[in-house]
């Protein structure tokens, strides 16, 4: 997948609206996704663990 650096921004807004709370975007991606947050992202505030969940561009 190859977002646009504007449809990663937009995706980001988007996730941190839908999960407000670190408690929130860990239960979704646990639920959903099997996933733990804290192995995904590295330590910081909510906007940097949601940053780091995003897809990269591949060069």
């Amino acid at each position: 997948m190859s977002l646009s650096g504007q449809q990663r921004k937009q995706l980001q807004e988007a996730l941190i609206d839908a999960f407000p709370d670190k408690a929130s975007l860990e239960q979704m991606l646990s639920f959903e996704l099997e996933k733990n947050l804290d192995v995904i992202a590295s330590e910081g505030n909510l906007s940097q663990k949601v940053f780091e969940l995003m897809p990269r561009k591949v060069k």
